[in-house]
């Protein structure tokens, strides 16, 4: 009896022994190897690579964004180049036109032109066989359309006489009325309003397309003078008088 008792503790024991081995083999921590070493440098270099990587790509973008900014200040700093006006749309065009005042001492009026006409040669001054003054001319001319623009005074002496012609002109619809005629006010005095239409030029050639002239003449009873406003347009287009208009309802 006491030998089957002695067995079972015996067994026991073993049996504890074993469980306690088993036990303490699990936690013992489990030695660093060399794959274990390669195997965890394999995992970071991957990280300090994309890393790296990014890196690289942001660097670029920076140039990039800089390059931009200081393109645009470049193009800042650039003078802009004035925007030349045309004739083809004076409806939408004309009213951007800069305008400049001109005061004419020679023919003692005052108006407005596009800033690209510009005076042509010196006054003109033509005298009789007494050497009197007949008239005084000044000439501008349009360095875009290559239109012409003519005033001219005429003195006291003459001034009636030449007013007295062009009426009679005016009623019989002959000369610079020819074509088209009307009634008008200048300088809060009447004015006779012309348009004739050039086919042939001073030397006998045809001009393709015709030219038209449009004249406006008037007697200024303050001054006791006749004043004569001449303008031709070279191409003979509508827009080129239309523009003439807004000059001549700007002298003063």
């Amino acid at each position: 009896m006491e030998k089957k008792i002695y067995g079972v503790i015996l067994i026991l024991l073993v049996l504890g022994g074993i469980f306690y081995f088993s036990k303490s083999e699990k936690r013992m921590p489990e030695p660093v190897t060399d794959n274990a070493v390669k195997q965890s440098n394999e995992v970071i270099e991957p990280a300090q690579a994309e890393n790296q990587k990014r890196e690289a790509t942001l660097q670029p973008e920076q140039v990039d964004t800089n390059s931009e900014e200081e393109n645009e200040t470049n193009r800042k700093e650039e003078p802009q180049a004035d925007v030349k006006p045309t004739q083809d749309d004076p409806d939408s065009k004309q009213a951007k036109i800069q305008w400049k005042d001109i005061m004419d001492k020679e023919t003692g009026l005052r108006f407005r032109l596009p800033y690209y006409f510009i005076k042509n040669g010196k006054t003109i001054k033509a005298f009789g066989r007494q050497n009197e003054l007949l008239n005084v001319e000044s000439r501008y001319t349009d360095t875009l359309g290559g239109n012409e623009l003519i005033f001219k005074v005429y003195p006291q002496d003459h001034a009636q006489s030449i007013y007295e012609y062009q009426a009679k002109q005016f009623e019989n619809k002959s000369g610079f009325f020819k074509q088209s005629r009307k009634e008008i006010i200048v300088k809060d005095q009447k004015a006779l309003y012309g348009i004739s239409v050039r086919r042939f030029d001073g030397k006998g050639h045809k001009l393709n397309p015709p030219a038209k002239v449009v004249m406006v003449v008037w007697f200024d009873r303050s001054s006791g003078q006749t004043y004569e406003v001449i303008f031709r347009a070279v191409k003979g287009d509508s827009q080129s008088v239309s523009l003439f208009n807004r000059i001549l309802y700007s002298i003063q």
